[in-house]
């Protein structure tokens, strides 16, 4: 089954849940104070840069998985930390972490641009791409009861993100991007009972602003097993997808001039830790 099926199946699930909701077991207050999850994601990573002066011929888009042999699938690390604050818990402090790290050495059979310099056909060139997430949000649940949970979020995004392309005879060549990005969200939470919960959010983010531009987009569908008193477990999917331009380097922070995208979209699996 496609992802996008596997999406939208888990997407009207609460609806489902709600037409049927004299058959939900009403249940003694499901949501917990403090949520500790640690997991593993495998993701599927698609990733695009262009740098370079398109006035002066300089700049193609490098499709980097299918120009450098950079992996396509990644098996990630990832930790997210969730308290809920107040006697009714109504507001939540969210803290997220994963990292992307990928190599690969490949012989080009074509001549490739990057940056100010041209590897010709037969370079062996060697590349690091790494990225990493930070997220750090505040929720509020506007409409919160026994089975249903719906509340908006606000947060800042830390995306660090580096190219690093070098090759014998050519030195080394680095792209790197730091964004701060302010995110709005939606997040729900159905408790079909004490023990399995169906849980959903997306993220949003776009700016246009003299001579950047950027999007961001992370959504989740998650559905968790609270399977003994401290203890239960977590799957769920995840699509992320991130884009930017930037016609100038202006600030140390963004070391970076040209467009990037990167999207990504995998199975998650955790242990989730509660209290």
């Amino acid at each position: 089954m496609r992802l996008k099926s596997i999406i939208y199946l888990l997407a009207i699930l609460p609806f489902i849940a709600s037409a049927q909701e004299s058959t939900v077991k009403e249940v003694k207050d499901p949501w917990k104070r403090l949520d500790v999850n640690l997991g593993g994601y495998v993701s599927k990573v698609n990733s695009t840069v262009k740098v370079g002066n398109e006035e002066h011929g300089i700049g193609l888009n490098i499709d980097l998985e299918k120009a450098l042999d950079l992996e396509n699938t990644s098996n990630i690390f990832r930790a997210e930390i969730g308290w809920s604050m107040g006697k009714k818990k109504r507001s939540l402090l969210q803290l997220n972490y994963f990292s992307i790290n990928r190599f690969s050495q490949k012989t080009i059979e074509v001549d490739l641009e990057y940056r100010d310099l041209t590897y010709y056909k037969g370079t062996t060139i060697r590349t690091h791409s790494e990225m990493n997430f930070y997220s750090l949000s505040y929720g509020y649940s506007f409409f919160k009861n026994e089975n249903f949970n719906l509340g908006a979020s606000f947060g800042v995004y830390a995306v660090p993100m580096s190219v690093q392309i070098s090759a014998s005879g050519y030195g080394d060549e680095s792209t790197t991007v730091i964004a701060p990005l302010p995110v709005f969200g939606i997040y729900s939470k159905f408790a079909f009972s004490e023990k399995f919960i169906l849980i959903q959010s997306i993220s949003i983010f776009y700016i246009e602003y003299e001579n950047y531009e950027g999007s961001f987009t992370d959504l989740n569908i998650r559905l968790e097993y609270n399977a003994w008193k401290h203890l239960g477990f977590g799957l769920g999917i995840n699509a992320l997808n991130f884009e930017g331009s930037a016609t100038e380097e202006v600030s140390e922070n963004v070391s970076f001039k040209g467009t990037f995208g990167y999207n990504i979209k995998g199975a998650l699996g955790y242990i989730k830790l509660y209290f």
